[in-house]
């Protein structure tokens, strides 16, 4: 498997490299990019919905294929720690969210035709990705990412004393092991990954909590 594509896959496979928000909408909106170009919509509609419901908003509204990157309540109320979501993935570092809140921004949207990228040296650039997957293949640290999942990092981050905790505040956390990727590999169901991706880090677990 390859990994379901994601808003920032559809962004480059739209033909965009970068894209880049300044100002502040004057009331709640949301920007969508579609075959016809880019509009900026009003999202007064939208407010007070969660990530979840908000991406099934949005691909009610302009169609199953779109996808999206968006704030929660706690972006809308701007909370310092605020994510932006995009399907299951978070950016959750430095309170990302809260600037898209501060923007009077709910939601980045797209819904675009997939276009084939061609390389500029087509020839050279194939040559260089079965050189990079020969060199992944076997690597013990793409195997353990591949089997334990990103948790693999923790312990060891944790021994270096750079675990990010406490908001970068400390670089270590009391029973470690709890979060480590032993603990994860043991509720572990399934494997997830970005499109296209060879190692396939992410870990799929069940938690259930009887009642």
């Amino acid at each position: 498997m390859t990994g379901e594509k994601t808003f920032y896959d559809l962004v480059k496979f739209a033909g965009y490299d970068l894209i880049i928000i300044e100002g502040k909408a004057h009331r709640p909106s949301h920007v969508h990019i579609d075959r016809e170009g880019v509009s900026f919509l009003d999202a007064e509609d939208l407010i007070g919905l969660d990530p979840r419901q908000l991406q099934q908003r949005l691909k009610e509204k302009h169609g199953p294929q779109t996808e999206s990157i968006c704030v929660g309540i706690a972006g809308e109320k701007l909370v310092r720690y605020a994510a932006i979501t995009s399907g299951e993935r978070t950016v959750s570092r430095g309170g990302m969210g809260m600037v898209m809140g501060s923007k009077n921004l709910k939601a980045v949207s797209i819904n675009v035709p997939i276009r084939k990228q061609t390389p500029f040296d087509k020839t050279k650039f194939d040559h260089l990705v079965k050189h990079q997957i020969s060199i992944l293949r076997d690597h013990p640290r793409r195997k353990n990412m591949n089997n334990i999942g990103t948790p693999y990092l923790t312990a060891v981050m944790g021994e270096l004393g750079i675990l990010p905790s406490k908001n970068f505040q400390e670089g270590s956390i009391q029973n470690i092991d709890e979060i480590s990727g032993d603990a994860f590999y043991k509720l572990k169901k399934s494997k997830a990954g970005c499109y296209q991706c060879m190692t396939r880090c992410g870990v799929c677990v069940m938690l259930r909590k009887d009642l």
